[in-house]
């Protein structure tokens, strides 16, 4: 099963990576919230903090985690369908929680620069995008929690362990509330 999780998601060198581990992965609480499956994670069934620094797509350096309340990081594809229809609403969000200290990092996966650039200028994303060619911050997200495809979105608490997952289309009050279960929990 966990080999069928590795190929899925392209990262074929996570075999040597700890693909292994995905065993000990919390399970959560999961719900349902519109389009999405969301699961949460209490405080002691989180795992090790998520660590990655990347330039973004337009030049700046990226570290996760970086808010000073918790981080939320978008994994999408300029390709996916559910990506771009989420897209407006989760970037005026993305607004909102910046003001909140929460920071959001979008990770483009399976995509090519010229798909990321039309996608970050048609949607006006101005949150950090980092194009993950390479697979490497997927294998590393993956080490923690089981991703379902894109989009996924994690909330990351102050210590950068994931708080909630939600996997598919997400729409700004999930989001928030979401990020509001991990700021006020």
């Amino acid at each position: 099963m966990t080999a069928i999780l590795c190929l899925a998601f392209g990262v074929a060198s996570s075999w040597a990576t700890g693909c292994s581990e995905r065993a000990e992965i919390a399970t959560g609480r999961s719900s349902v919230v519109g389009e999405a499956s969301m699961t949460t994670f209490e405080a002691g069934e989180r795992g090790s903090p998520v660590e990655f620094s990347a330039v973004a797509v337009d030049g700046r350096e990226v570290t996760a985690p970086s808010g000073s309340v918790g981080t939320v990081i978008l994994l999408w594809g300029s390709w996916c369908a559910p990506c771009r229809a989420e897209a407006t609403e989760v970037g005026d969000a993305a607004r909102r929680l910046a003001d909140e200290g929460i920071d959001v990092i979008g990770v483009a996966v399976r995509d090519t620069a010229a798909g990321v650039d039309g996608f970050v200028e048609r949607f006006g994303v101005d949150y950090p995008v980092v194009l993950d060619d390479d697979g490497r911050i997927q294998v590393d997200l993956a080490e923690r929690t089981v991703l379902g495809g894109v989009p996924t979105t994690l909330v990351l608490d102050r210590e950068g362990r994931i708080a909630c997952r939600i996997v598919g289309r997400l729409d700004a009050r999930t989001l928030e509330t979401a990020v509001a279960g991990v700021v006020d929990g």
